[in-house]
């Protein structure tokens, strides 16, 4: 005897509760469409239902609808003797009121979540156009869900809307449920995941369906928990879940290249942060170059964020030998060798980021140069575009990383010799500092000005993320440039006062030195705007 599925104890509170906001909802939505009917008849203009990128009736598969509009065709041209029964009376099977209701908490999902404008890839390999993070897996994971009703990514996207509904009344009851839910689909991801990992046989639509589920795993978590430990744990898994997959086929669908992209900017975010490799290196998905100028996926058809990621992804595996040098006790000359050669690459990826910004600025963009007073260190920066500003963010987080392990690594290597001895030059065919100065002194001199002016633009680039127009995704993505700020502040405050200064102490610095006063300047805003990210339901890496 086939065995259901448990069902899922709700107390009677509960319920009435679920079916309360199923009411308030439709009643909502039918009182809007209402309203902009008569404002349609008023201007003797036809109504027509607002579409965005799926239709919300759109609820049957398609085969479904091909074989009723079939049989329909059929029995118009049959005499009515010769139907068969089952054409005798055709009733319109409309969706029941929990597939309504289910239909809503989606639509939440995906407007709450997405800003109001959205700029999506086009069709196959990523192009030269900025599109909206996040934006791909959503649009992606909605169609899935609505549309084709994967119950996977159905069930992730059912407790994300009600975690937001919960969030927007403050309803325990509705939150309780959202968790319920969660854990039940995790449990069914994780299963299913297991027997992909067991090589069984899976098509195409199921991989996608782990990766989109994957996806809305870690959003719940930044979300609702609010816990970057999880979601951190959430991206790797989603990392080894693409190596699998890929080494597997040896090939890469066109419907994967925006979410693959997608995922190795944001896996970078998180090494860079955690200083740790990517699981990625080794596979053909993260192959190694050793000229980080030139493209690793050997094309001119990389979208800007590709590039961005092509640079930025060659620092944490540099952070992490410096991380085990620091830890020996005595350094040999091979191991001086290479870190010439590592900073080698730290200096190529430096003037790859100056290339990319030239670029950017020239092609992508004007709106970053016509702010005159963001440039001149007197103003915030306004634009129009999410993509272009989170772009222009990644850029600068990007390039205090790869300055900041540039001086330290310049630092190991002073302090491990001796002052009279002369420390070679990196050679660089680019013209940068590296081949002008002998000097590491002088090198670390301007490359600590340099980060410091880096790190006050980025600063200044951050208010921008405050608006309630950006959606929850576009809010969230000052997480990782506010904890870039703040630690390229806290790391030059400790070079020059010689204290180490945590977080926590920041409200309460009353420093008179000139040298660290526009430190501590810029460290009290961003306390300012990391507490107001905080109050409006961002995650942040730390407090």
């Amino acid at each position: 005897m086939r065995r259901g599925r448990p069902a899922i104890q709700c107390t009677e509170g509960e319920r009435l509760a679920i079916r309360r906001e199923q009411v308030r909802l439709n009643v909502q939505a039918h009182r809007q469409r209402q309203k902009l009917k008569k404002q349609l008849e008023s201007l003797n203009t036809p109504y027509q239902p607002r579409f965005r990128w799926v239709q919300e009736t759109k609820w049957q598969s398609k085969k479904s609808t091909d074989r009723r509009d079939q049989c329909r065709l059929e029995g118009s041209v049959t005499p009515r003797r010769e139907r068969y029964p089952e054409f005798e009376c055709t009733l319109p099977n409309h969706p029941s009121s929990a597939k309504q209701y289910t239909l809503a908490l989606l639509a939440l999902f995906r407007s709450r979540l997405l800003p109001d404008r959205v700029t999506l890839p086009c069709p196959g390999p990523p192009g030269r156009r900025l599109t909206t993070p996040c934006a791909p897996w959503v649009v992606k994971g909605y169609e899935l869900a609505a549309v084709k009703e994967n119950p996977l990514v159905m069930g992730m996207l059912r407790a994300l809307g009600l975690a937001l509904l919960g969030a927007d009344h403050q309803r325990e009851d509705i939150l309780r449920v959202a968790l319920r839910t969660y854990q039940t689909t995790l449990a069914a991801v994780s299963r299913q995941i297991q027997l992909l990992m067991n090589n069984y046989n899976c098509c195409s639509n199921d991989c996608l369906a782990l990766i989109l589920s994957c996806h809305a795993t870690a959003m719940f978590e930044m979300n609702v928990s609010k816990s970057m430990p999880d979601l951190l744990r959430h991206v790797r898994g989603l990392g080894s879940l693409l190596v699998h997959r890929f080494l597997q086929s040896q090939s890469m669908p066109e419907e994967m290249y925006d979410l693959v992209e997608e995922y190795r900017l944001f896996e970078t975010v998180f090494c860079l942060i955690n200083r740790q490799q990517s699981v990625l290196v080794g596979t053909s998905l993260c192959r190694e170059a050793k000229d980080p100028s030139k493209p690793d996926l050997g094309n001119c058809h990389m979208s800007p964020f590709s590039k961005l990621v092509h640079l930025a992804r060659h620092v944490p595996p540099i952070m992490v030998y410096l991380d085990e040098l620091k830890t020996r006790p005595a350094t040999s000359d091979q191991e001086l060798g290479r870190i010439s050669e590592s900073l080698e690459t730290l200096s190529e990826v430096k003037t790859g980021l100056e290339t990319w910004s030239e670029d950017f600025l020239r092609n992508d963009t004007h709106s970053v140069m016509k702010s005159t007073a963001y440039i001149s260190g007197h103003g915030d920066l306004e634009s129009p575009s999410l993509d272009v500003v989170a772009a222009w963010t990644f850029y600068l987080s990007f390039k205090v990383y790869a300055l900041e392990t540039y001086i330290s690594l310049l630092e190991y290597m002073t302090s491990i010799q001796s002052s009279a001895t002369k420390v070679e030059p990196c050679e660089d065919r680019c013209g940068t500092i590296d081949a002008q100065l002998n000097s590491p002194h002088e090198k670390i001199i301007l490359s600590r000005s340099e980060l410091l002016e880096t790190a006050k633009l980025l600063l200044r680039s951050l208010p921008y993320f405050s608006a309630s127009s950006l959606g929850y995704i576009g809010r969230s993505l000052v997480a990782f440039p506010l904890e870039t700020v703040k630690r390229a502040f806290l790391h030059e405050f400790e070079r020059q006062s010689r204290l180490r200064l945590t977080a926590s102490e920041i409200p309460h610095l009353n420093f008179v030195d000139y040298r660290t006063h526009d430190i501590v300047q810029g460290l009290a805003a961003w306390k300012r705007i990391a507490a107001n990210a905080k109050a409006s339901g961002c995650a942040l890496f730390s407090d």
